[in-house]
């Protein structure tokens, strides 16, 4: 039988040509438990060479997708034995970025490593490498790149937005006004 690329997708492989276009269907040609699994394996390589994921997102993705639930738990099951999947490395990278692009704080970090289905352990296990001293030298950081934006302001409206800042960033309400006040010259620096 010939092969040929199609960009329509049969009735029984709905969504699967849309979700692989590169994917080769064969006219009438059954989608096989077998097929479905090569098809599966090489959407989360294409997703995983684009930027890392966690198993949840590329189980979401696949069954989005319109792959068997016993297909996906198969295929991302072996690609985490083989180390192609970890949810650890991947919060801990996750970590390390948001801190440094976003200067998040802790407590969203938490809040959007669960929304990508990392395991409650992994997130306590890799925010308590965090600490206290870490968070409130970020927050000083951040308030010191936004004070020259800020210098045309009132005082009060100066002190309001970099606390508000701060504060959906993720640090907490005291932490952000002390360390603004302190940054505007209302505290004494502690040691």
């Amino acid at each position: 039988k010939s092969r040929r690329r199609s960009t329509r997708s049969h009735s029984r492989n709905e969504g699967l040509a849309d979700a692989n276009p590169s994917f080769d269907i064969e006219d009438d040609a059954p989608m096989t438990p077998e097929r479905m699994t090569t098809l599966a394996k090489n959407m989360v390589l294409r997703k995983l060479t684009r930027a890392p994921q966690t198993r949840q997102q590329l189980a979401d993705y696949l069954s989005e997708r319109g792959i068997a639930e016993e297909i996906v738990s198969e295929v991302l099951g072996r690609m985490t034995d083989v180390g192609l999947i970890n949810d650890a490395e991947f919060a801990a990278m996750f970590v390390r970025a948001k801190r440094a692009s976003r200067g998040l704080a802790p407590r969203v970090l938490a809040q959007e490593l669960r929304q990508r289905g990392v395991d409650d352990d992994i997130i306590t296990t890799e925010l308590a490498a965090i600490s206290p001293t870490d968070d409130r030298d970020l927050a000083k950081s951040l308030v010191a790149k936004k004070l020259t934006a800020t210098a045309r302001l009132d005082k009060e409206t100066r002190i309001r937005r970099l606390t508000s800042m701060l504060v959906r960033k993720g640090f907490s309400a005291g932490l952000a006004f002390e360390v603004v006040r302190e940054a505007i010259g209302e505290l004494p620096a502690e040691d």
